[in-house]
């Protein structure tokens, strides 16, 4: 499926969302969560997407991560769109048994 926006984030449709300081701010005076950082999130979407059997490599391009070998960098210039797919579609399904029915995505 297709989603309407180039952004798999977002509001608008047309730009990225924003605003995390206050998302993780009015978190924060919950108190439900103490001592977390917004990269946590990073991190631990990177375990579990290794954790379902995602490959490394994948997992780097999913969260934009480059290449710090130069060489590499140069002549490899496959963007793994079809990996990246598959991947967040791993995940998002993952997400969705973990979280049950309460977060399911409604089509239409």
């Amino acid at each position: 499926m297709r989603l309407p926006s180039k952004y798999v984030f977002t509001t608008t449709l047309i730009t990225p969302i924003s605003g995390f300081h206050k998302a993780k701010q009015a978190l924060d005076e919950d108190n439900k969560f103490p001592d977390w950082r917004i990269h946590d999130l990073r991190r631990t979407v990177a375990s579990e997407m290794q954790r379902i059997g995602i490959l490394p490599h994948v997992i780097d391009r999913v969260l934009n991560h480059t290449d710090l070998k130069q060489l590499r960098a140069v002549y490899q210039r496959y963007d793994y769109l079809a990996e990246k797919e598959k991947a967040l579609k791993d995940w998002g399904n993952e997400l969705q048994s973990i979280l049950g029915p309460v977060w399911k995505y409604k089509r239409g």
